[in-house]
């Protein structure tokens, strides 16, 4: 069983203030070209160009990375299933070490608990 003091590192992340790699919204500006969006519009009032997006040590905050998406989802008005389709494109070394530490876990209740347990998964956020 997890401490109430566990709950904390799952607030942080939810922080829109929260510093994450930009990993996340690299995926979604890539699979827009896909479907015909230019990176730009997915960027569009966030602050973040296109060259931060494949910088390695680019951070950009959770809101920033909600406004692509709010953006990308703006672009392609009735479009159903989005969700499935990017989802499809993130494999869990888009992760770092935390996804690492998931992938090489015996069964998937192991896996499980070290999604849970293992520190939040400091390459792709930061706290300050």
């Amino acid at each position: 069983m997890i401490g109430s003091g566990s709950l904390g590192k799952f607030k942080l992340m939810l922080d829109k203030n929260t510093k994450r790699a930009a990993t996340s919204v690299r995926i979604l500006c890539d699979a827009a070209a896909d479907f015909g969006i230019g990176r730009d519009r997915c960027l569009e009032s966030t602050g973040i160009t296109e060259a931060e997006l494949y910088a390695t040590d680019t951070l950009i905050t959770l809101g920033r990375e909600t406004r692509v998406i709010e953006n990308f989802i703006a672009a392609l008005p009735g479009v159903s299933g989005l969700g499935v389709e990017i989802g499809k494109r993130y494999h869990l070394n888009a992760f770092g070490i935390w996804g690492f530490a998931i992938l090489t876990s015996p069964t998937l209740p192991a896996a499980k608990l070290k999604s849970l347990l293992c520190p939040a998964r400091t390459d792709n956020v930061t706290v300050s």
